[in-house]
């Protein structure tokens, strides 16, 4: 079930990638505000032990405010966590605070750090002794609404 897991986030951290390198190479992008897709890990843990996460940022050039919707799947029966988002970005790099708002039986704050590179936003965060690697990327919504229009317009 694990190696399941494992290969499942591989190949989508992969697609994510893939699509990034295709819809830009630049690094000078001005405005990060959409929905991105996100994977956590941990250091010293299987890939298997992250998870998956939503974002809806709102970006004005310099600050960035927004909410996050993850799928907590360390218990038993998987619950949702909620969480807002506020920092700031400077020389392509972001740096923002997440505070759980008690969904999801957690109610604490991590640290991010993240910089934007080839199309993604890679990074670490950390929450007091924990830490790990992050990557985000842009949900390409209008490609996705192209996509819809050429597929099932008559």
């Amino acid at each position: 079930m694990q190696f399941h897991l494992f290969v499942r986030c591989l190949f989508t951290v992969c697609f994510m990638l893939t699509i990034n390198d295709v819809k830009s190479e630049e690094s000078n992008q001005s405005n990060f505000s959409g929905i991105w897709s996100g994977y956590f890990g941990y250091y010293n843990q299987p890939a298997s032990v992250g998870g998956s996460f939503s974002l809806a940022m709102v970006h004005d050039g310099k600050t960035v405010s927004g909410e996050i919707i993850e799928l907590v799947m360390f218990e038993k029966t998987p619950t949702v966590a909620r969480s807002t988002i506020s920092g700031v970005f400077k020389n392509n790099v972001f740096n923002f605070i997440k505070t759980y708002d008690g969904s999801g039986g957690r109610d604490h704050s991590v640290n991010y750090e993240v910089k934007f590179e080839k199309g993604i936003l890679i990074g670490e965060w950390t929450a007091g002794e924990l830490r790990g690697p992050v990557v985000l990327s842009l949900i390409p919504s209008q490609e996705y609404a192209k996509y819809l229009e050429t597929r099932y317009s008559k």
